[in-house]
């Protein structure tokens, strides 16, 4: 589940940047190029592709799935919760 707009603000806020751990299927990665595995950690992790500057590195590996440890900048994501809507 990704994290919410709150809790990205709260690590942002604090950190600098969020981070997060997201399971993905080793077929899934397979099937994707490099910037397709950084938009799908991206969107385990925030639920939208806009992430930037993302870091990542395996913690474990459970059959045929991946725990990925995601580390990225969410600016870009809240600047755009916090846009007023007309």
């Amino acid at each position: 589940m990704p994290l919410s707009i709150d809790q990205m603000r709260e690590q942002q806020e604090e950190q600098g940047y969020i981070t997060g751990q997201v399971t993905v299927s080793l077929s899934t990665l397979m099937s994707v190029d490099f910037e397709g595995c950084l938009d799908i950690f991206s969107d385990e992790l925030t639920g939208t592709e806009a992430l930037m500057d993302v870091m990542y590195k395996p913690v474990s590996v459970a059959g045929e799935y991946i725990v990925i440890e995601v580390v990225g900048d969410a600016s870009a994501i809240l600047e755009t919760e916090d846009e007023p809507t007309l």
